[in-house]
């Protein structure tokens, strides 16, 4: 008998969805595989005390088979693999009796970052690149109409998303008691958010004011959105020290 379970977890939230699979496991359902990032397939399986680890790496499982038999050495099986997540899970009174993959918390952190770069700066770059366009051309070409109310919408949620997770990052930072010179990965991306949510308010403010104004930001905000999208990709490139 099988199941399927749709769950969203954030690039922070790797720890929560450790939880409620391993609540899972308790319950009797055995992770199967896992579709784009929110479709859990369980099947009924005995209840077990499982413990679940999320591995992210840019190189496939399959292509790592010395990598692979060396976890089932230490009693660890993978459950499903994609997007570059790996999920693991072994009976939690294995030897060594660590249920943890990584043996430090700077290894950990250095996945976090990773996800970070990886993930988190590729949802900026399509709120720069894609979705303010977007509104500035719906805007101001064909008024408030309902597509023009939807890129705000699709705008906002983005923006949520990019706080959320950024706040969820440096709780991460916090838990294992851990500084991450990401100076200007991090505050530096921090600035381009805001500078992308001061776009969109000058955005409406020109929209309601008119007149010159509104012809002058029409014509410096596809302007201000490239150099805040360089400005992105210059702290893409950068590199941060992790310290415990």
């Amino acid at each position: 008998m099988t199941k399927t379970c749709f769950r969203f977890f954030t690039i922070t939230d790797y720890e929560k969805e450790e939880q409620w699979l391993h609540a899972m496991f308790l319950k009797g359902w055995k992770l199967v595989s896992v579709r784009f990032q929110c479709i859990y397939t369980f099947t009924q399986t005995e209840p077990a005390d499982m413990a679940v680890r999320l591995e992210y790496s840019d190189i496939p499982l399959k292509t790592r088979p010395d990598y692979e038999v060396m976890m089932k050495d230490y009693g660890w099986e993978c459950l499903s693999s994609g997007a570059g997540w790996n999920y693991f899970a072994r009976p939690t009174d294995a030897q060594p009796v660590n249920n943890e993959l990584f043996t430090d918390d700077v290894s950990r952190l250095s996945m976090i970052r990773k996800i970070f770069q990886k993930r988190y700066l590729v949802l900026f770059l399509v709120l720069i690149f894609l979705i303010l366009p977007a509104v500035v051309t719906t805007g101001f070409e064909k008024g408030m109409n309902a597509l023009f109310i939807g890129w705000i919408v699709l705008a906002g949620i983005y923006i949520f998303a990019l706080a959320y997770c950024g706040i969820g990052f440096q709780k991460l930072l916090k838990k294992y008691d851990l500084k991450m010179d990401m100076t200007p990965s991090v505050r530096g991306l921090m600035v381009c958010a805001l500078a992308a949510v001061v776009s969109i308010l000058f955005l409406i403010a020109a929209y309601l004011v008119g007149g010159a104004f509104r012809d002058f930001w029409l014509a410096a905000l596809p302007w201000v959105l490239c150099g805040i999208g360089l400005l992105a990709l210059m702290i893409y490139t950068t590199t941060g020290n992790i310290d415990a």
